[in-house]
This record gives structure tokens, sequence and C-alpha cells, in this order.
């Protein structure tokens, strides 16, 4: 080694800075184009998560040398490159909002979220907003301007933030509390984010438009109101999507582990989380079933929440049992097959089998409380069969 290499540590808020590309932000036409849709996919998971139809507004336009000299306190900026603007990008949702003691840390320290173990959504890392502020900050060093008003608050907070790069700390440049009748407070619960930077627009307007096309149809229970620098200096073109249906997909959420997407260290992970008595119960309870055989799957669990596996051999009576019997079989099976197909095996067979094969027949005996079936669902275990797999 040489003597003069030195072993640094990195801060997350630092290492993004550095490496933008990983994010999307390679250049200044990208810069323009994921800018738009991480805030745009950000409010579009915080209208879904409080349950109502996204309504997003979108404005960005390009900033006069007299409105950038102004921000930036100077008498004269440096001139850009001929393809790049001054850009000022706003965002504002109707979603769940932000509470005033959490927008500095969701806003302000990378790799902080609310998405994490939630597979179904747009952003799971606690990145985008952040990256928008830290290209922001490399172009023309200015804070992001933040304004959320959370749906069980009657206050609006407002924040001027930047990221302390090599601590991974928000920076509060100005807060300010807004109350019900003041010009600045939110009538709606939302958020409402505002960042400056520098981007061609020219060269990322068709991306840009065309996404807003394409996020309208795959989500044809949103509004957007989108307004956007025209062709000719001075004019905007402005384009609104109305939602065409009121019906909203179910809210994503955590799903167990599959095993076969399991690795030693998450393995040791959900060991080590895990308050089971027995490795058994620990493989029942912590995951999802596994292939029957090659192009066949069986429904092993409906992950109800109400587990009992530990005391039927591992065998769901849920998923098994076509008529959801929770203390033993109903008796009209025959040869072992229930009375409602006879190619379905009875699933109390199976575990009584099993419990037999593990000399737990005392687990038997033990009476099951009562279950919640308002997530019922009759028919006896699903089942996907491709015969082109198969082949």
């Amino acid at each position: 080694m040489s003597e003069t290499s030195v072993t640094k540590k990195m801060s997350a808020a630092a290492f993004f800075n550095e490496n933008r590309a990983i994010a999307g932000f390679g250049n200044s036409m990208r810069a323009v184009f994921t800018s738009i849709r991480e805030l745009v996919e950000n409010g579009l998971d915080a209208a879904e998560k409080r349950g109502i139809n996204p309504n997003i507004t979108v404005e960005l336009r390009k900033l006069s040398s007299r409105e950038i000299n102004e921000l930036l306190d100077v008498k004269q900026h440096k001139k850009l490159e001929k393809h790049l603007d001054f850009l000022q990008l706003t965002c504002k949702d109707n979603g769940i909002g932000v509470p005033g003691h959490l927008i500095a840390e969701l806003f302000g320290r990378v790799l902080t979220g609310t998405k994490y173990g939630v597979i179904q959504t747009r952003g799971r890392f606690g990145l985008g907003a952040k990256m928008c502020l830290l290209y922001s900050m490399s172009s023309v060093d200015l804070p992001a301007k933040i304004r959320s008003r959370y749906f069980m608050d009657d206050i609006t907070h407002e924040m001027h933030l930047m990221i302390n790069l090599e601590k991974n700390e928000p920076i509060i440049m100005e807060q300010r509390e807004f109350l019900p009748g003041d010009e600045n407070y939110l009538e709606e619960p939302g958020t409402e984010i505002s960042i400056t930077f520098t981007g061609a627009w020219n060269l990322a307007k068709n991306s840009v438009r065309e996404y807003f096309r394409q996020l309208a149809i795959i989500t044809p229970y949103s509004s957007f109101e989108v307004k956007v620098p025209g062709d000719k200096e001075g004019e905007f073109d402005e384009f609104i999507f109305e939602s065409v249906v009121d019906d909203m997909p179910p809210p994503p959420q955590v799903v167990k582990i599959h095993p076969y997407g399991c690795d030693i260290t998450q393995f040791k992970a959900e060991l080590s989380s895990n308050n089971t008595k027995t490795l058994k119960e620990f493989l029942a309870n912590q995951f999802m079933g596994v292939t029957e055989e090659r192009g066949v799957w069986t429904e092993r669990c409906q992950g109800c929440g109400q587990c009992i596996l530990a005391r039927t051999g591992g065998i769901c009576p849920v998923s098994r049992c076509a008529k959801r019997l929770f203390n033993g079989p109903c008796g009209g099976s025959t040869k072992g097959h229930c009375e409602i197909d006879k190619d379905l095996v009875c699933g109390w067979q199976l575990i009584l089998d099993r419990l037999a094969e593990l000399e737990k027949m005392e687990d038997y005996e033990k009476l099951t409380p009562i279950k919640d079936w308002s997530t019922e669902r009759a028919g006896g275990p699903r089942k996907v069969v491709r015969e082109d797999v198969q082949e």
C-alpha cells in the first residue's frame, strides 16, 4: 500500500452526490426528467396511502436572469451553456402529508423513508426526493422548499432544507408554521415541494410529455395538472389529465419472504428477530410456500395473519381445507378425499397424518379460538398449472 494512501469513510449523502448517475441524474437532460418523475410518484404513493384519488399539480418554469440573480444573491450570475436553463420545479399532491417533526428527516437524510419492506410502491429506498435536492445543491446551491400539512393536523409546516454531505444530516435554513386563514396555509392535506436546478429542458421535454401521457393511462384513477415551458420563450404548455375511474387498487402490503429468494444473511436476520420456539415453527410461519413441481403452484398460505401452523404440523387448514375448518375434519371425506371435490385430498387428513408422523397428536386435541373470517375465500387451495413450463 502506498504511504500516501488514506482510508476514508463516506456518508450515504456524499456517495450518492458523487454517483448521481446511479439514481438517474447522470446528465442535464435526465436530471429534468428524473426530478419530475421522482416528485410525481412520491405524490402518487402519498395519496394512495391516504386512500383517496391522487390529484397531482406540476409546474416547471424557466427562471429569468433577474429571478436567478435574486435567488443567488448576486449582481450577475455566470452564464450557462447554451442548452441549459435555470429551472424551478414545483410539485403538489393531496396525499397523507408529513408531520412537521419528520419533514427534515424524510427530506434531508439520504436512505431514510417510510416504504422499506413494502414491495408494490414506486419508491422504496428513501432516495428520490433527496436526490433532487442533492442535484439542486450541486448545480445552484439552493435549498428545497417544502410545505406540508399532515392529514391529522391543522398546521401547515414549511421548511427550507439542504443536506450536510459529510454527516448525511438535514440543514434547516428556514422554518415556519401557518394556521388556517394564513396565505400559505394548505387547505387540503398534502405536500408541496419546490426545487431550483439547472437542466436541459429542450432535450427532456418530449420524454416528460410522453411520461405524463403514459402515466395517465396506467393510473386512470389519478388526475394531473401539468404546466411546462412552451416552445417559444415566455410561453407555457398546459395539459390536464382527469381521472376516468373512481376505484383505486388495494394498497400494497408487506409480504412474507419466499424461501428460494432468501440468502443466508437474510435468513440469519429473520431468525434473530423471531421469537418462535422451534425451527419448524419458524420455517412454517416466516416464509411463503414453494413450487410443488415444475409448472405447478398450489396455494399453501393465504397470509391471513392468524397462523396456527405450529399446531397443525405445518399444514394450513385455511388453505388446504375446502371448508376452512379449524378444529378437525367435517366427517364427510371419503378415502381421504374431500366431499366437495373428489380430486382434492382432505386437508385435515393431511394434518392428522403429519401430526401422527411427528408424534404430536396431542396438538390435535387443542381447541382453536374462533377465527376472524372477514377475509374468507372459499373453494379450497388455488392451483396454477402452466403446461408451457411443464414441457
